[in-house]
């Protein structure tokens, strides 16, 4: 056990796989020449990778290294292929691979100022080897070829149980410690994506003007209200509730996933969120709303209210940042529908309005607290809001309808940083016109007005927005460039001949199809790229298909004599934790447990509701 590093962390190793781990084992420890040979060759590709190998492995690749030089080398020397002093060779290469063994188990743990001989008594290595290796070191001959042979092997024996063997246990065990963590994190996951499709059934049903629970025409999503303990009758205090127990859920420490990722990926891939032009009949007047390109576009106001409580509860969560960097790269993925492209473009600049009325608010708020103070007048959070209300409705009454934040919550550190909306202005696509501009309004320190609606302008030409009030004014599809400029300045420049210096063009080639090495190949145009395993060579397939057997079981067994000793053949009696490791435990691939679908389900009851809601607003 002490050969493998333990950590906490990651730890850096030079295989790229378990099942490439597993199948070197298999090869060392086959006492098949072949499947050792090839077993060696791993070890090699790990010494490339990664220098510094693993105690254990070092000393596996010496050992075997030797053992198959000398299963080569013996029989060209019985047959006078090679001369005999080649014995002598390998008398010293097994001389020193034996004293490296040695050297570098000694430094395994807190080993200073203690003698070879106690190091080998504790890790139980035959004290004559340690002979052996004095005698390598210090006498004027070196030690037999047998007995150099017969140590190999015990050590090689050594090396199977207190590293192979350990380390596949190792394996075994964090396996089944991270398959009992994966599943009670997707019994904890689909708790949370529950409650959210609970409280989105439940604002469907108010949405479509039902108001208490007997109402509801679904039995399961009243039996389901039930079990979780929501006794109130009215639907606005259960949906209240049911947002009550996600942000509860949001708070819990003891949940060792990333819940705040999984909720917002949840609502990014909702259609109630993000809908479609199918699901748009879900809200009131929702029907009507196209995918308008102006940039004053907003989101129905059903919408934002039927929002409103659970933005600002992921708002409290500190998870507003995450929704919109979420938002944005929806926005940015062209292959995604772009009527929801437009509805996450248009939250982003609701989300952004709110945050300017929460802006105007707490600078309002301070107003009005001085005032009442020298007044000696007392100031409550309910008279607070209805002044803030009235005041931002005076001065602002175009953010009416914006989402509404606690004056007591600060604004989200990324909206007001100016790199994140320069980012934005100068990588912008065809929708980030809708919500360039709230977002500008919130950035530190603040901008000129005058610098705004000259970016917002570049920005609408940039991306092919740019909108001509103008209507008799002549439109011109022409693209000009620089030289079209220094054209006009020398008057050279005509309609005329405008198109005859573009037809005069020369193409210029900078590429061809020429193949210039017979190692690549041009792909097909209709190549599918999702099968090109990219970063794996063409005889590594990490494939469980691959591992026929699990067992270590060595086809040959070591000859008793020692002068018929076969180097790198070790005896399967003597490997004691071989069948300990359930390999195919280890490596086959997760099977995730399908969820047994209950009968009061999230999503079915939320499929329902939407269903019913549809049906009225038709």
């Amino acid at each position: 056990m002490a050969l493998f590093t333990k950590s906490e962390g990651f730890r850096r190793v030079p295989w790229f796989s378990l099942t490439e781990w597993h199948q070197a084992y298999k090869n060392i420890y086959s006492n098949n020449t072949a499947e050792q040979t090839e077993g060696y060759k791993t070890l090699l590709i790990w010494k490339a990778r990664m220098p510094k190998l693993p105690v254990g492995v070092e000393c596996t690749l010496s050992l075997i290294q030797v053992c198959l030089r000398d299963r080569e080398w013996v029989p060209k020397i019985n047959s006078g292929e090679m001369p005999m002093y080649y014995e002598n060779d390998l008398c010293l290469m097994y001389s020193t691979t034996i004293m490296r063994f040695l050297n570098q188990i000694s430094n395994i743990g807190h080993t200073k100022q203690t003698s070879l001989f106690q190091i080998a008594k504790q890790l139980r290595i035959p004290e004559w080897i340690v002979n052996l290796r004095h005698d390598a070191a210090h006498s004027h001959e070196l030690p037999a070829i047998g007995l150099l042979r017969m140590a190999a092997n015990m050590l090689l024996t050594w090396l199977h149980d207190e590293y192979w063997a350990a380390e596949g246990q190792a394996f075994e065990e964090q396996f089944t410690k991270e398959s009992e963590i994966n599943e009670t994190e997707d019994v904890e996951s689909q708790t949370l994506i529950d409650l959210v499709e609970l409280w989105m059934a439940i604002g469907l049903y108010i949405e479509a003007g039902y108001t208490s629970v007997s109402d509801l025409p679904d039995n399961h999503l009243q039996d389901t209200l039930n079990e979780l303990m929501i006794q109130v009758k009215k639907l606005q205090d259960v949906s209240s509730d049911l947002c009550s127990k996600i942000s509860t859920f949001l708070s819990r420490k003891n949940i060792t996933f990333d819940k705040k990722q999984i909720l917002i990926n949840f609502l990014i891939n909702s259609v109630v969120f993000l809908p479609t032009s199918e699901s748009s009949k879900l809200f009131t007047q929702y029907s009507n709303f196209v995918d308008d390109c102006t940039a004053d576009a907003q989101l129905p106001l059903s919408m934002i209210k039927f929002w409103q409580d659970f933005i600002h509860m992921l708002h409290e969560k500190k998870m507003l940042e995450l929704l919109t960097l979420k938002l944005l790269e929806f926005i940015n993925s062209l292959n995604e529908d772009n009527h929801r492209r437009l509805h996450a473009a248009l939250w982003i600049n609701s989300i952004a309005q709110g945050l300017i009325k929460l802006k105007i608010g707490q600078r309002n708020a301070q107003t009005l607290e001085h005032s009442y103070d020298e007044k000696n007048k007392r100031m409550t959070p309910k008279l607070m809001k209805r002044k803030l209300r009235e005041k931002i409705h005076n001065e602002n009454p175009e953010l009416d309808n914006a989402l509404c934040f606690n004056v007591t919550e600060d604004i989200p550190a990324m909206f007001m940083d100016v790199n994140f909306v320069r980012d934005i202005a100068f990588n912008p696509n065809d929708l980030t016109i809708k919500f360039l501009g709230p977002l500008l309004d919130l950035i530190t320190p603040r901008m000129e007005m005058k610098n705004k609606q000259s970016l917002l302008q570049l920005v609408r030409i940039y991306t092919m927005n740019n909108i001509i009030n103008n209507d008799n004014k002549a439109k011109d599809d022409t693209i000009h460039t620089i030289n079209d400029v220094v054209d006009i300045g020398n008057g050279q420049l005509s309609k005329d001949n405008c198109h005859e210096n573009e037809e005069q063009d020369q193409m210029v080639e900078l590429a061809d199809t020429k193949i210039r090495n017979n190692s690549w190949e041009l792909p097909s145009s209709n190549y599918d790229w999702n099968i090109c395993a990219f970063g794996v060579l063409p005889w590594q397939i990490d494939s469980i298909e691959l591992l026929h057997s699990t067992d270590i079981s060595p086809r040959l067994r070591c000859p008793d004599a020692i002068t018929n000793i076969v180097p790198g053949y070790v005896d399967s009696k003597h490997l004691s934790s071989s069948s300990k490791v359930n390999w195919e435990k280890v490596l086959r691939k997760k099977q995730r447990t399908k969820r047994k679908k209950q009968k009061g389900d999230g999503d079915v009851m939320m499929n329902r509701a939407m269903e019913i809601v549809k049906r009225k607003k038709m």
